[in-house]
């Protein structure tokens, strides 16, 4: 629910959030997400059985 929470308050243009998303939303029907289920191979922390990926990830997605 956090994650959703706070990508809302950036996103929302009505609320003119300082540092909000400004840009107009993208027209596609999909999202592309990349999650690391576990600890295994991850360098950050680990919430509800999620990877919070951190900066040493940075490797693994390029």
């Amino acid at each position: 629910p956090d994650e959703h929470y706070w990508a809302t308050l950036n996103y929302n243009i009505h609320l003119r959030a300082p540092g909000g998303y400004k840009a107009k939303s993208d027209p596609t029907q999909w999202t592309a997400r990349y999650v690391i289920w576990g600890k295994r191979g991850c360098q950050g922390i680990v919430v509800h059985g999620i990877c919070i990926l951190s900066t040493a990830d940075l490797p693994t997605l390029y």
